[in-house]
């Protein structure tokens, strides 16, 4: 059924229309409350950190606002940083695409490094520590801080003047040139020497021969010489000259030809090495040419100085200003309510523990009621009184037969008299043992040689303990944990 062509259609596409005649919205309005809602949420639960469910009581409004501040703060310090991180990349890659991914990435470690050192702030149980010991428990995190807005201020500084170093990059460029086109000049010069040297030779040459042409003309005009004109000897001996000089720079000149060939592709590595050098330093427009000539602009110019180092510290602020907020403000309601629900979890966990313990050990004692064999009673109870020091003592005990307790008990006996009487003689316990005779086996015997020198390296106090621990009846023990 096409739900146009039915009444309920119909009806619902005329009061639709209805609506956008009279410019009302068809439930597409932005709930404004919700939105904000959600940003508080965000702001004051995954920014700053804080139980927002707590922070939703009416007696807490004001602690709500605190950390909504220190939540936004948060916040706009990342984006600094993924502005920073972003341009700083820029200027190493060129690449747009790039630049922003990193830009986002540097943002997100930098806002999750801020969350942590919020978190790790948080207001523990037990007495608030005055100013002077937030400080010092907070000035790794302070020191952490101040370290991360350097490094945001630095490539938003490079930025904010960038024209300003832009004209200080060009000027050392042209410094620079100026001093390699000169070292460049006298590297081409040392390989021209010859060069030079056939050069002077064919000036000389030229200038010669120039010389002769005048004095023959001069003779042949009959200004010079027999004061005849036309053609004589004296005028046939300069042409003679003449003739030698040109056949001379023709030598000269040939040379020169062949100098230029050899030297040629020298000069042409040179030209091509600074060139290239040349190039290099026109495309060196990274993050740390840059930064080289803001310090340069920072060393030469106070006005700069100071204007740069005014907007690292208004970053740096920004970046320590939730920090701070939380440092020196005193502990509210909030704060003093997360106390209260810390302790209470603590006492919580710490009373389940203690009913565990206690519920084991009922359970222990109820098994322990319901054993048969006598070795495993005995077992079962060693783990009732949970003694580490002599736990494995009095396994090695309880692996005796129980007919022979009563040498047992003389071992131990006669330990402590010569405890008290602080001698360790062996022999005693030896002739104990022989009195049994053939009653003991090797095993038998091999447990109690174990175990008197277990025993010797007791003390008085843990000796008298095993004995009663081994003379106590099981039932004494359970009354003790059923006592209130």
């Amino acid at each position: 059924m096409n739900i146009f062509k039915s009444n309920f259609g119909s009806k619902f596409t005329h009061n639709a229309l209805d609506k956008v005649q009279k410019n009302r919205p068809l439930n597409l309005r932005v709930d404004l409350k919700s939105v904000q809602a959600n940003t508080e949420e965000f702001l004051i639960g995954f920014l700053a950190g804080a139980d927002t469910k707590l922070l939703k009581t009416p007696e807490l409004a004001q602690d709500r606002k605190k950390y909504a501040t220190i939540g936004t703060s948060v916040l706009f310090t990342a984006l600094l940083a993924g502005f920073s991180g972003g341009y700083a990349f820029f200027t190493a890659v060129k690449v747009i695409n790039l630049s922003l991914g990193f830009g986002i990435l540097w943002a997100g470690m930098i806002l999750n490094l801020d969350r942590s050192m919020l978190i790790s702030m948080s207001s523990k149980p037990g007495k608030q520590p005055n100013l002077f010991q937030k400080v010092v428990t907070a000035s790794p995190r302070l020191l952490l801080s101040i370290a991360i807005g350097v490094v945001i201020s630095t490539p938003l500084t490079l930025k904010v003047f960038e024209k300003e170093i832009d004209a200080q990059i060009e000027k050392d460029f042209v410094k620079v040139e100026k001093v390699q086109q000169q070292t460049k000049q006298a590297e081409v010069g040392k390989i021209q020497g010859d060069l030079l040297a056939i050069q002077t030779k064919i000036n000389k040459l030229t200038d010669k021969k120039s010389t002769k042409q005048d004095e023959l003309d001069r003779e042949i005009q009959g200004k010079v010489g027999s004061g005849k004109e036309g053609e004589g000897s004296a005028s046939k001996s300069i042409r003679e000259n003449i003739q030698k000089i040109e056949a001379d720079l023709a030598k000269e000149e040939a040379a020169k030809v062949r100098e230029q060939q050899r030297i040629q592709p020298e000069i042409d590595l040179i030209e091509q090495k600074y060139a290239r050098e040349s190039k290099i330093r026109k495309d060196s427009d990274g993050f740390l040419s840059r930064f080289a000539a803001r310090e340069e602009i920072k060393h030469h110019n106070s006005a700069a100085n100071l204007a740069i180092h005014s907007l690292e510290i208004l970053l740096i602020a920004i970046e320590v200003a939730p920090l701070l907020i939380k440092l020196m403000a005193k502990d509210g309601n909030y704060e003093r309510a997360i106390k209260i629900a810390q302790q209470h979890t603590i006492e919580r966990i710490e009373q389940e523990a203690k009913d565990k313990a206690k519920l084991q050990s009922k359970q222990q004692l109820i098994d322990y009621e319901n054993q048969d064999n006598d070795l495993d009673r005995k077992i079962l109870l060693a783990n009732i009184y949970k003694d580490p020091q002599n736990f494995n003592l009095l396994l090695k005990m309880f692996e005796l037969d129980t007919l022979k307790l009563d040498l047992r008990n003389k071992l131990l006996h006669k330990l402590l008299e010569s405890i008290e009487k602080h001698t360790e003689n062996k022999q005693e316990f030896d002739n104990i043992l022989s009195a049994y005779g053939d009653s003991l086996d090797d095993r038998e015997r091999d447990i109690y040689q174990d175990l008197f020198a277990q025993l010797q390296a007791l003390t008085q106090g843990d000796v008298r303990r095993n004995i009663t621990l081994l003379d106590r009846s099981p039932q004494t023990k359970l009354d003790e944990l059923s006592a209130p």
